[in-house]
């Protein structure tokens, strides 16, 4: 091993210790990783906590509703209809109409390489999205793209990780999706039929540097392509559980949200 490598192992240990020291003070969350830049489990709100345990705000307008029927603990149920599926979950009273997390992107995210990781629990039955079958849903889970100058209801750039889900008469087909926009103005997209039960928790991954993105379901490799180059530059904020403007939200439930700025296979 040399020198440089050394060092930079031993900077990335005391991160991971000066994080868990000031979370453990704070009571809040148990692990984090070295090489997370945000670390989201709703246990103490929707604020996130970054790499040496500073509060990374949430800057949605509005409350989301948070519910303890997470994965672990309690989880944000993003929604935009007051639904008697959700109520069930909660204190009774219906979810705030909001449809997704908004987060300054600071230094969250590294257009070089990185990986963001989430635990989800969307309702796919129609009874709960007021979908006809046979009709596709869009499930945005994460979005950092840029709005279109000419169309503000448009957005190109940045990352988009989304369920496609397609209720028929045979069954239910879900499909996991994922744009990644490079530098090059070409845009790499990722996409794999994936099999989720309705209201199953399943862990959403993505993964990318220079040479490629990989999409992962529940720890397992699903989808891969070649980058060849960085992403473009991103825009001052990303959202989690609906597009930056709110639309498209995951309608369910969204828990333990991590950011890293290293690839490889979510935590």
């Amino acid at each position: 091993m040399n020198k440089t490598t050394s060092r930079s192992r031993k900077t990335r240990s005391c991160r991971c210790l000066a994080a868990c020291l000031a979370l453990a003070a704070a009571g809040g969350l148990t692990t984090v990783f070295a090489d997370q830049t945000l670390q989201l489990d709703f246990e103490n709100g929707l604020d996130g906590v970054g790499p040496k345990g500073e509060a990374i705000r949430c800057v949605t307008p509005g409350i989301l509703t948070l519910t303890d029927q997470g994965k672990n603990g309690r989880a944000a149920l993003v929604a935009n209809r007051s639904l008697d599926a959700f109520q069930s979950l909660t204190d009774g009273s219906p979810p705030i109409e909001t449809g997704h997390l908004k987060f300054e992107l600071g230094s969250v995210l590294n257009r070089n390489q990185g990986s963001i990781s989430m635990w989800v629990r969307p309702f796919f039955n129609g009874e709960y999205t007021g979908v006809p079958a046979g009709e596709q849903c869009h499930y945005y889970l994460f979005d950092s793209g840029q709005p279109d100058p000419a169309n503000t209801q448009e957005r190109s750039g940045g990352i988009r990780i989304l369920l496609i889900h397609t209720r028929t008469p045979e069954g239910q087909v879900t499909v996991l999706s994922a744009l990644l926009a490079l530098d090059t103005g070409e845009t790499v997209q990722l996409e794999a039929a994936v099999s989720w039960d309705p209201e199953a928790w399943h862990q959403i991954g993505l993964s990318w540097d220079p040479v490629k993105a990989t999409l992962f379901f529940d720890k397992y490799p699903v989808a891969s392509q070649p980058t060849g180059s960085s992403l473009e530059e991103f825009q001052e904020f990303f959202t989690i559980g609906g597009t930056w403007y709110g639309t498209h939200p995951l309608q369910g439930l969204v828990d333990e949200v991590a950011i890293s700025d290293e690839p490889g296979t979510p935590h």
